[in-house]
């Protein structure tokens, strides 16, 4: 998707048209805005008619919000599904180029480090051997660890 919510890709030199208050912008902004919240309602596992319930509105109604046939309002966006809301908060940080993840604590946290040094180390240090030439083992806390 385009960056147009991206503040910091904007150029010195922009067109009258990419401005932030034109009306093509703003046109813009709300057709991504749009295709954020139909990518999360995929994403999320709903449709149409489970939003529609959700919502108290008319499937009908829903449908011509998200394909931009009738406005989008502030109000229909407070009655989204807070799992869909969230995920459309986190493409928009995503827009600015931030990265968003759900916070871990206790062993989950410790294999979501790990996974991550070793894939950094990885993508940093191709020439580390497939297999290490000592076998290593470690324990997460309140675990025992195997006897050999």
């Amino acid at each position: 998707m385009s960056d147009s919510f991206s503040r910091a890709t904007a150029s010195s030199q922009a067109q009258p048209c990419d401005q932030l208050d034109s009306i093509g912008s703003r046109d813009r902004d709300l057709a991504e805005l749009r295709a954020w919240i139909n990518r999360a309602i995929e994403e999320q596992g709903w449709n149409h008619e489970a939003l529609a319930a959700h919502m108290h509105k008319d499937r009908a109604y829903i449908s011509r919000v998200l394909s931009g046939e009738k406005p989008l309002s502030a109000a229909f966006m407070r009655e989204l599904p807070d799992d869909i809301e969230l995920v459309v908060a986190k493409f928009y940080a995503q827009a600015f180029g931030l990265i968003v993840v759900a916070p871990l604590s206790g062993p989950a946290a410790i294999e979501g480090l790990v996974g991550g040094l070793v894939g950094l180390l990885m993508a940093a240090a191709p020439q580390l051997p497939v297999k290490a030439s000592v076998m290593v083992r470690a324990a997460l806390p309140g675990r025992k660890a195997r006897q050999a």
